[in-house]
């Protein structure tokens, strides 16, 4: 694109100069010196900064001496043209994420569902388990009375021996 003087980038952005000057300094707009030591900017660079720029056209009622100003997007289509650009990259964006979201729920809804019969399937295992353990503590806990009755007799007995 053009480079255009820091008084042309002030009418074409519609920015302070004071503005203008504080963004160069600190970086944010980047300028360049032309062969006579004037600070120039790239036209590129204040659509990049500051978004859109308004570009000089002749009216057709014959002032041709007198410009106007008509607002320009970064491409230099007219506001119409960039506000019909926005709305089809909008459409296009929404259809998109409409696609995404419906993805997303058809992963959480299988995501549910696994978690669902993963569930089913520990609270079966841990049946299997209490099944399997049930038996024996309960042969365990017979074992041990019958070893219980065992030993009260024999020291019975014993005792009954000595006398």
């Amino acid at each position: 694109m053009a480079k255009v003087s820091v008084s042309a980038a002030v009418k074409l952005t519609g920015i302070p100069k004071s503005s203008l000057y504080r963004d160069i300094s600190t970086g944010k707009v980047s300028a360049t010196t032309d062969d006579r030591d004037k600070k120039v900017i790239d036209t590129a660079e204040l659509v990049r900064v500051y978004g859109k720029i308004k570009a000089p056209r002749h009216p057709d009622n014959g002032n041709a001496g007198t410009p106007k100003w008509d607002d320009l997007g970064q491409n230099g289509n007219s506001r119409k043209a960039e506000k019909s650009n926005t709305d089809d990259a909008n459409h296009k964006i929404i259809a998109v994420l409409e696609q995404q979201v419906a993805q997303l729920k058809a992963h959480v809804e299988n995501a549910t569902q696994r978690e669902t019969k993963l569930i089913e399937m520990l609270t079966a295992e841990q049946e299997k388990t209490r099944l399997l353990i049930l038996p024996t503590l309960a042969e365990k806990s017979s074992l041990f009375q019958k070893i219980k009755t065992v030993f009260r007799g024999r020291g019975t007995y014993g005792n009954q021996e000595n006398h």
